[in-house]
């Protein structure tokens, strides 16, 4: 992907911890790099996720030879044959445990796999092959601000060097820092520059998740976890996956690369787009789809086509439902009487809203002025018991505003002042209307809009207000009271809970290594949500009134416990990652016992979003297609 101001954001912050965790999803973009930022070029860039919502794992359209989303060739050079150095640049200890362990099984697996013999039909007649040819340590201080190409060249060559050896203008350097820069504009970009010898150097930089896995994680479709290996390792590898891909067929930006102005290439179009495990050589992976020509859409290469569909629970046992000719349908809330609210993917990955009420009907409700378009659309994040929704959609111009729906139809769009994007995420029984906005500088902001329209808006204190930082609102209780996270200047999430009447409490589990992320409050102000641990490892928690908190794994669980929302009764719904590899959702009650929700079938695991005080729950399911 490259730097150039093309598709704006459209779906961001899907903090969801496994922001996931909010799991839902999200709209990527290709940002400009900020003025200052030095003159190299930037290419082949991923934008962070700046949603907390997944717009997930859909099945790719169906095959179409003129399809107008096909990569053009543009006469360049490709790279069928490399090999690839994983260069390791800063404090060893900074990284998670298991990264240079896990990254050496991908690279080591994806020569000879399926998903590399995507690439094939970009080659030109050679099979696509890659060689691991083992690592690079760098014990420099990486830099702090964001990176512009050739001082990144010169790195790689002064520690070649200092080895005895020289550039390999065939290979491809995976340069992993040990930080993630202030101001970083890109969850990771690949390039080239020329050694002092001239000769060719091509390069990905992908740096440390750790502190910003709700931008840049694996999180927005967490239905896939085929390995015990932390969050932070999976997102670098599904990471890394795209800029291979993406590195060998178009190495100089002159190959297979989409016009101005998107410029895309065969990662971007697939971006935080998955379906099912990958297998590789002897493992398997959570990476990201690779567009295909041939197929006229997003591919994995091998592993069985899966979709995902609604789904709704009562006293654990999940009931399915879908949507005709969707590609994916996401179910985020379920009120009192069993209407559920969500969004769906149609066959060109356009998101649309919907309702479904209490006998199993169901309504598309794109607000008037949605504009058309990949990843474009409509959502439903939040339904109130009179049926109410609230959600954003986007303009013709990619321009996200907020909107609410009565139970009779009637819509009401609107944009906090002086927001350049709007996003509820929840609305209470009264009609108010909780969630984020985005200024012009991509900070995020909370905000409380009234039922007559009337906005209040603020920010954590702590919260940064370096690009991407900021603030954001999750969840709204009956008494107008919000939850959510923020983000400090070293990228760290913490949470938050605003009462109505603007008196703010910050907090952290105690074991946070590495943030906590608040998901919902109920009618008394108890919170849920979960915190990742020094080990990388997710688990739930509940903070009461008085600020105690009360820290939980499901049984199940070997890689993470994921608490997403809790009801008046004190019931925690969420999903854990067990030894299957999938995720398994779950109820937790008062007194801490655990209900596995279990749905009969072929699935590749399921998600609960939401549980209202009745007990019943919606989430979403991936099934097998055959």
């Amino acid at each position: 992907m490259r730097n150039v101001l093309g598709r704006l954001v459209q779906t961001l912050l899907r903090l969801t911890g496994l922001i996931v965790a909010l799991v839902l999803l999200t709209t990527v973009a290709d940002a400009q790099v900020a003025p200052g930022a030095g003159s190299s070029r930037r290419m082949g860039g991923i934008v962070p996720m700046r949603r907390s919502y997944p717009r997930g794992a859909m099945s790719a359209p169906s095959v179409n030879a003129a399809n107008p989303l096909n990569i053009p060739y543009n006469g360049g050079s490709v790279l069928p044959n490399t090999t690839t150095y994983a260069f390791w640049w800063g404090t060893p200890s900074d990284f998670p445990s298991d990264a240079r362990e896990g990254i050496h099984e991908f690279l080591e697996d994806l020569e000879g796999s399926s998903y590399l013999d995507i690439a094939n039909q970009y080659m030109f007649g050679p099979d696509t092959q890659t060689h691991f040819g083992g690592d690079i340590f760098d014990y420099s201080t990486p830099p702090i601000e964001d990176p512009p190409t050739p001082p990144i060249v010169a790195e790689i060559y002064n520690v070649l060097s200092a080895k005895g050896q020289k550039p390999d203008p065939s290979a491809l350097y995976l340069v992993f820092t040990s930080n993630f820069p202030n101001e970083n504009y890109y969850c990771a970009f690949h390039d080239y520059g020329f050694a002092p010898d001239g000769t060719v150097i091509h390069l990905t930089y992908v740096p440390n998740y750790s502190s910003t896995l709700s931008r840049c994680g694996t999180f927005v479709d967490p239905l896939f976890t085929p390995n015990n290996l932390s969050e932070t390792t999976r997102a670098m590898a599904s990471i890394t996956a795209h800029e291979i891909m993406e590195s060998i067929t178009d190495p100089q930006f002159d190959a297979w690369e989409g016009p101005p102005p998107i410029y895309d290439e065969i990662g971007d179009p697939c971006e935080f787009v998955y379906q099912s495990w990958v297998p590789l050589a002897n493992s398997r992976w959570k990476i990201q789809e690779i567009w295909s020509n041939q197929a006229g859409g997003c591919v994995q290469g091998a592993g069985r086509p899966a979709r995902v569909i609604g789904d709704i629970s009562d006293f654990g046992a999940i009931r399915t439902f879908d949507i005709p000719a969707a590609g994916g349908v996401f179910s985020q809330s379920v009120n009192i009487f069993g209407s559920v609210a969500g969004y769906y993917a149609d066959a060109t990955q356009e998101f649309h809203a919907f309702v479904r009420d209490g006998l199993g009907n169901i309504a598309t409700v794109d607000p008037p002025g949605t504009g058309p378009g990949l990843f474009g659309g409509a959502q439903c994040l939040s339904i109130n018991a009179e049926g109410a929704v609230a959600g954003n959609y986007s303009d013709s111009n990619f321009v996200l505003h907020g909107f609410v729906r009565d139970h009779q139809g009637n819509y009401v769009s609107f944009d906090v002042p002086g927001a350049a994007g709007t996003l509820p995420t929840g609305i209470n029984n009264k009609g108010a209307i909780a969630g984020f906005y985005n200024d012009a500088s991509s900070v995020s902001h909370g905000f409380v809009r009234e039922c007559h329209g009337n906005f209040a808006t603020f920010d954590a204190a702590g919260a940064a207000n370096g690009l991407f930082g900021g603030t954001t609102v999750l969840s709204i209780n009956a008494n107008g009271a919000v939850t959510g996270n923020y983000h400090d200047a070293n990228n760290l999430s913490h949470g938050f809970v605003r009462n109505a009447d603007g008196t703010m409490a910050t907090f952290d589990a105690p074991s946070a290594s590495h943030g906590t992320f608040a998901q919902s409050i109920n009618a008394f102000g108890a919170v849920a949500g979960y915190y990742t641990d020094a080990n990388f490892v997710s688990h739930g928690f509940v903070r009461d009134l008085q600020g105690r908190m009360t820290a939980f794994d499901d049984p199940n669980a070997t890689t993470g416990t994921f608490a997403l929302s809790i009801n008046a009764f004190g019931e925690v719904a969420g999903y854990y990652s067990g030894a299957s590899g999938f995720s398994q959702s779950f109820v937790r009650n008062r007194l801490g016992s655990f209900t596995t929700l279990t749905a009969s079938g072929t699935n590749y695991g399921n998600v609960v979003r939401s549980i209202n005080d009745l007990g019943l729950t919606a989430g979403y399911d991936t099934r097998a297609l055959f």
